[in-house]
């Protein structure tokens, strides 16, 4: 989480000196809030957000198949600022009115990268598996990620669910607090009591 806010607080930076991506920030916020594809972020409508149902809906097969997604609450106020900012006419979230879909970010993400000092090789699709290995992090379920994910079939998911280290340190001592103690108490009777060599 912390590259994430550091690379955010970077894109801020940098849009306000940098007017060809204007919505950098929003676009990277968008990716690790909702885990979509870096082609449907770009290329988001509007008419395919709805602000009062907080759901984005895009396409995500060619056979007509739609996802939709939920709208975090940072993710909602994000929106809403640029909503406000939008201007009569404007189809695409991140595109001014008259312009057409952004498709290219590779200069301004290299950029953000190096200046948030994460490693060269993170790629865009990358900030995809950070939503999904976050969300299992904190305790979502493989089914709701799948979900969340789009993915018709489980072992896509689980391709994206490696916990870090130090997440696994930190869970190895998780135990029900309630319980503990009676456990303990019982383990410890257990050893107390002599075997039955019977």
């Amino acid at each position: 989480m912390e590259e994430c806010q550091r690379l955010l607080s970077v894109c801020e930076k940098l849009q306000g000196r940098n007017k060809i991506t204007p919505y950098l920030k929003a676009i990277i916020l968008t990716a690790l809030h909702t885990g979509l594809r870096k082609s449907n972020i770009l290329g988001l409508r509007w008419d395919q957000v709805d602000l009062k149902a907080r759901l984005i809906t895009v396409p995500r097969t060619k056979n007509g198949e739609f996802h939709s997604i939920p709208i975090s609450d940072v993710l909602l106020e994000e929106l809403r600022k640029l909503l406000r900012q939008r201007l009569q006419g404007a189809e695409w979230v991140f595109a001014a009115p008259g312009k057409e879909a952004q498709v290219d970010l590779r200069k301004a993400w290299e950029r953000a990268k190096r200046e948030a000092g994460i490693d060269k090789g993170f790629r865009f699709h990358d900030l995809r598996h950070t939503f999904a290995s976050h969300k299992i992090m904190a305790g979502v379920d493989l089914r709701t990620v799948q979900v969340l994910m789009g993915h018709k079939d489980i072992s896509m998911t689980l391709r994206y669910s490696h916990l870090s280290p130090q997440h696994l340190h930190d869970v190895i001592n998780r135990f029900p607090k309630e319980d503990t103690s009676k456990t303990e108490d019982k383990l410890a009777a257990g050893w107390q009591q002599p075997l039955d060599t019977k």
